[in-house]
Order: structure tokens, then C-alpha cells, then sequence
């Protein structure tokens, strides 16, 4: 199909109409920082975000979850469905328990000192009362298994069920997502899901939010070393599987805690990487095909459940050091 660049012309004049009476939506980020560096991302869209295993990415993706209930957001009246094929239901919950009450993920489950029975009982009492949108607009994939064509029917029948709302997805992670076919290996699986994604985020208008492992590149002496501070930060050749979800994309986020591999100077600004006892959580926007790529510096506070902007002290901490 072809069309005149006066009928693209069109079309765009008529976006931008759509823009301003509201109908094409908007999604914002979790804190000022972030939104001011992405501003928002659309419906629909897609918006990977990749990190190392165990640097926090998979928590990070919770709170763009639960954002989506709260502040501006709250008028979407979105729709959030979570393929959490990593993590079973009980566990997500167990992590937003954590950050309610205040302690560790790890604090919480730990039977050596269990939650006590008055507490437990407190819990339930305020599940019965709580009113939050999040606990009847958030729904788990129980399945701990998914194939492409079952992922791809998946999102069409929720957009069926749910013809007006405004429908996120999320999938955690994508390397788990299995081929249509046993013959099909790894490298084609990714090729064939990245050309559904687009496929279907644009025929069901829905924003799709999926997780992606980075490779061991990152971990190589030489990207580490202080010696090659422009080598420590991630680039696309470091997220595992095809090139083609890259590009499939229209966001690439990577999260990474330099400070867990060991890195005491953080890149070419030589950035601290444990701040009064609290690791740096570096956020790097590889890719934005509406935007500009950037580099942020936010704090990871995971004993209190939190990934959080640097306060302004922080923040002159930083540049004076």
C-alpha cells in the first residue's frame, strides 16, 4: 500500500488534532527525573528494558506497574496484564508487601523472623477495605509457560474482552517466551516475537513492556577496568538474543549497579557508584525514536522498596565529587 506524501501530511495534522482533544494517550514514569527525560511513552508502544541478572530491573518494571494506578495515570483508566513468567503471582505480591511495609523483600520472607500473626491478619483486614484501583486493574498470566502464537492470541483476546480501555502488557521475560515450533532456536524465536510485538501492539493499539537479559559482555575485565572508563556503560550489543527486537523497538532502557560488578568510578563523568552506603542505579536510554538518548543517575533504596531519584544533595555530592 502506498500513499501521496499529502495524504502522510494529512494524517499527521489529524494526530496532532487527536493529541490535543486527548484521544491518543499518554503514559507517565514514575518519578520527576524520568518523566522529564522520557516524557511519556504512548499507546501503543513498545519499551524494552534490559539489565544484567539480579541489577534490579525486574523491580524497576514493578514501579512503572504500579505508577500506572497512580498520580496522572490514574485517568488512562488502563488495563495492566503481566506476563510474569519468571516469578509466580504470590511472589510479585509479596515484593509490593515489602515496599508497603517498609522492609526488604528478603526481611519479609525470612523464617527466622516471621511476619507476626497480628500483622497477617491486619493485611487481610485491609485488602477487604482497600480501594486502590491497582488490586481489581492488575492481572497475572498464572501460566509459568508461554509460546509466541499463545502470547500473540493472548493479547487479542484481551483487547476483544476490552474494546475501550487502555490495555498495557508487560512480560517478564522475554527469553522465555518459547518458539511456535520446537525446531525453532533461540536467535529465530526472538526474530519472529520481535516482528509479532510490532504486529500486534499496533493492530490491538495496546503499549507492550517487556524485560530483556543482557549478555555476559558486560562482565568482561576490560569493560570494568578503570583504566577504560567509556567502556563501562552498556550498548545494544550487549542485550542477549536478535538484533531484531532492538530495532523492533521504540524504547530501550537499560538498567544496570555498576557497583555489583565490582566498579568504584562510574564512566567518562567518573560518576560514585555507592553513595552514603546506597548503590547508584544507573538508568541508560539506548534508544527513543521520539527522543534523545541519555544517561540517569537514580539511587537504589531496595531495603525500604524504593528506586528513587538522588536528592539535590545527592546530587552535589556527585558533581563536587
Amino acid at each position: 500500500m502506498w500513499i501521496t506524501k499529502r495524504e502522510a501530511r494529512r494524517k499527521s495534522v489529524q494526530r496532532l488534532e487527536d493529541i490535543k482533544a486527548g484521544r491518543i494517550k499518554f503514559f507517565q514514569l514514575f518519578t520527576p527525573d524520568l518523566h522529564r527525560h522520557y516524557d511519556y511513552w504512548e499507546f501503543p508502544s513498545l519499551n524494552l528494558i534490559a539489565g544484567p541478572s539480579g541489577h534490579g530491573k525486574s523491580y524497576f518494571l514493578s514501579k512503572i506497574i504500579k505508577n500506572a494506578f497512580q498520580g496522572k495515570n490514574k485517568d488512562l483508566n488502563i488495563l495492566w496484564f503481566h506476563f510474569g513468567l519468571e516469578m509466580r503471582p504470590d511472589r510479585e505480591e509479596m515484593r509490593d508487601i515489602a515496599t508497603e511495609q517498609g522492609v526488604s523483600y528478603k526481611d519479609l520472607k525470612n523464617p527466622d523472623n516471621p511476619v507476626s500473626e497480628d500483622k497477617l491478619q491486619d493485611m487481610l483486614e485491609r485488602l477487604a477495605e482497600d480501594d486502590d484501583v491497582m488490586l481489581d486493574n492488575l492481572h497475572y498470566y498464572a501460566d509459568s509457560s508461554i509460546n509466541r502464537l499463545q502470547f500473540i492470541e493472548q493479547v487479542k483476546k484481551i483487547r476483544r474482552k476490552n474494546p475501550d480501555r487502555n490495555i498495557a502488557i508487560s512480560v517478564d521475560h522475554l527469553l522465555l517466551v518459547s518458539g511456535a515450533k520446537d525446531s525453532e532456536g533461540e536467535v529465530e524465536v526472538q526474530a519472529n516475537l520481535a516482528k509479532s510485538l510490532v504486529q500486534v501492539a499496533q493492530s490491538e493499539r495496546v503499549m507492550i513492556v517487556p524485560l530483556g537479559q543482557m549478555n555476559d559482555k558486560i562482565e568482561n575485565p576490560m569493560r570494568l577496568s578503570p583504566d577504560n572508563p567509556s567502556m563501562h556503560y552498556p550498548t545494544k550489543t550487549d542485550l542477549h538474543g536478535s538484533k531484531q527486537v532492538y530495532q523492533a523497538m521504540d524504547t530501550v532502557t537499560m538498567v544496570y549497579q555498576p557497583a555489583l560488578n565490582n566498579i568504584t568510578d562510574y564512566g567518562r563523568h567518573r560518576l560514585p557508584t555507592v553513595i552514603k552506603g546506597l548503590n547508584l542505579f544507573a538508568v541508560h536510554c539506548i534508544k527513543d525514536r521520539d527522543g534523545r538518548q541519555f544517561v540517569l543517575a537514580m539511587i537504589n533504596e531496595l531495603n525500604k522498596g524504593l528506586i528513587r531519584d538522588l536528592t539535590e544533595n545527592e546530587k552535589l555530592e556527585i558533581t563536587n565529587g
